[in-house]
């Protein structure tokens, strides 16, 4: 599949690239992605203005359709239109956490920057 890679500094770093076809693990589903788009964040990492793991699949803002359903998956199915949220990882024990508020815990990881 085609993906839009941050692969090197700089912006020439940048590039559409073939990369291999994700399988979900038992706890995941696989999207098939019908819309991204380009933010802010990955801006900043284009212009090396934030830390950015590489190499790194950008577009972390996306709408799409489940494709596959790991088998641990119950909240979706296949078929069923989703779209990003980007905080896949949270500390769990600051008071942000601790409060529901997730998206703004210090050592949150995002779709497309850190993980």
């Amino acid at each position: 599949m085609k993906a839009l890679v941050k692969f090197a500094l700089g912006p020439d770093g940048v590039e559409v690239r073939e990369v291999p076809e994700p399988t979900p693990a038992p706890d995941q589903v696989k999207i098939h992605i019908m819309v991204a788009g380009i933010c802010g964040t990955d801006i900043l990492s284009i212009k090396d203005l934030r830390a950015t793991r590489m190499p790194m699949i950008m577009g972390h803002e996306f709408v799409g359709r489940v494709a596959e359903v790991g088998s641990e998956v119950t909240h979706v199915k296949k078929g069923d239109w989703v779209v990003a949220n980007t905080a896949v990882g949270a500390c769990l024990e600051c008071d942000f956490c601790k409060n529901g508020d997730y998206n703004i815990c210090e050592k949150r990881q995002y779709l497309g920057v850190t993980y």
